[in-house]
């Protein structure tokens, strides 16, 4: 039987608006990684792509069920795949915690309306 594990996030789009257009502000370095700084950044609007961004990894880090300080949110990358779909690479030394504990794919769904991102994370 496969272990399946959830988590949700829901954030107000505007508790970021004080850093929009501060892309090098510290919790933008320390929250994402290159790649999905560079994928937010090309987005219509990157304050938005941040914040879904942001919903997608703490949604990520609830379906892992591990403690709070053994993963860093920059371990966790939010990509696409071919189709546009939301993607998530857990990163060493996340990666290797997560196989240990069985988990070997982790499934992504990302929504906004209006100033909500909400993310929903399914780990198995």
């Amino acid at each position: 039987m496969t272990m399946r594990h959830v988590g949700i996030d829901i954030l107000y789009i505007s508790r970021l608006r004080h850093l929009d257009g501060s892309w090098d502000d510290p919790f933008f370095r320390k929250t994402f990684t290159p790649a999905e700084t560079a994928l937010c950044l090309e987005s219509a609007h990157p304050l938005d792509a941040f914040a879904g961004t942001f919903c997608a990894k703490e949604a990520v880090f609830k379906s892992l069920g591990m403690e709070s300080d053994a993963v860093r949110l920059d371990q966790i990358e939010i990509l696409r795949n071919e189709t546009g779909q939301p993607a998530v690479a857990l990163l060493p030394p996340l990666a290797e915690k997560a196989r240990e504990l069985g988990i070997s794919e982790v499934h992504l769904s990302l929504s906004y309306e209006e100033d909500l991102a909400a993310a929903f994370a399914v780990s198995e």
